[in-house]
């Protein structure tokens, strides 16, 4: 009897020390994979309107809502997995730090992934997320002149 709770523990003990050593490296992969985020087909519009509402703030339930239909009406994306694309946009924020620069990248990105049609389209989402609590605060305002200027957008 004795034994077996020995064992019992020994196993727990190698159970926890292997779960410390496994752990780290499985976030730095996962780390790793939010980074290119931004290059999968809908990561940009997901990363584009979070980053707009965290200029703000942390994002509240209103401006996650508004993301949320905004992604399911324009890009026609399922609401399961809308719900899925902000949560790994508020997690590459998150891990960048600064929704300004992560805003600068996407906006590159987009400059170059999307037709005309496709970012006045993005603008006007990005319009209506930062209409969320009485109209744009002057970050947000600044952020989407800037916008209007990276993705050559006439409004």
């Amino acid at each position: 009897m004795i034994w077996l709770a020995l064992t019992d523990l020994l196993l727990a003990s190698a159970g926890l020390v292997l779960y410390q050593i496994i752990t780290p490296l499985w976030l730095n992969r996962f780390r790793g994979d939010s980074t290119a985020f931004i290059d999968t087909t809908n990561g940009p519009a997901a990363l584009l309107l979070v980053a707009v509402a965290e200029v703000r703030g942390p994002i509240t339930i209103l401006e996650r809502s508004i993301i949320e239909r905004q992604l399911t009406s324009n890009l026609s994306i399922h609401a399961e997995a809308t719900a899925e694309l902000v949560d790994q946009a508020i997690d590459t924020i998150t891990e960048n730090g600064d929704p300004l620069v992560v805003l600068d990248r996407v906006a590159y990105v987009l400059k170059h992934k999307l037709v005309s049609v496709e970012r006045q389209q993005y603008l006007a989402m990005v319009q209506r997320v930062a209409r969320a609590h009485d109209g744009p605060t002057p970050n947000q305002q600044a952020e989407i002149t800037k916008l209007v200027t990276h993705l050559r957008v006439g409004h």
